[in-house]
């Protein structure tokens, strides 16, 4: 029976295979690929307004296993980055100049803002934010989170004229 590969691109040895050589392909498994998929990052080049990244049957390296997209670059606008379709969380920091939306061909994916760092996963069918609550109290950046409800009195604001409305509603600028 031949090697086949798993979702992540694990090979699996065939019943009887790789005699002698198995060894090889096990260490290549665990050392490469699913490290990769725990701890690896990858430097994605944003060089277009869609970047696709695929897998194939090798445990070799390769960006669509990583845990860690690190994207960069300029893609003239804001810009789409394909994944497979397969379950997998992504850590994704956005250091390209525009916005750029982590998604599965054909769906809608999320849309990571420029110098953000967001964790996200793959369901399989498309990416979602993995993380949509956080308990009050938690703090973000040494602030803590808080569920109370409040209405905004002042905004100090400096360097000139800034289009700020705070008249009849919402802050809008």
């Amino acid at each position: 029976m031949a090697s086949t590969y798993s979702a992540l691109k694990i090979e699996l040895i065939g019943t009887g295979d790789q005699s002698g050589t198995w060894g090889t392909t096990t260490n290549t498994n665990l050392g490469t690929a699913l490290e990769q998929a725990i701890v690896g990052k990858a430097d994605i080049t944003m060089s277009s307004t869609t970047i696709t990244l695929t897998l194939t049957d090798t445990n070799a390296l390769q960006d669509a296993r990583a845990i860690y997209l690190n994207l960069t670059g300029s893609p003239g606008g804001a810009a789409n980055l394909v994944v497979p379709a397969i379950q997998k969380p992504y850590i994704v920091k956005n250091g390209a100049n525009a916005v750029v939306t982590v998604k599965v061909t054909g769906q809608t994916g999320v849309a990571v803002p420029v110098g953000a760092t967001m964790w996200l996963y793959n369901n399989g069918t498309d990416v979602v934010n993995a993380i949509t609550n956080l308990p009050s109290g938690a703090t973000v950046g040494g602030t803590a989170i808080s569920t109370t409800t409040g209405t905004v009195t002042s905004v100090d604001v400096s360097g000139g004229t800034t289009g700020l409305t705070t008249s009849g509603g919402p802050v809008t600028n």
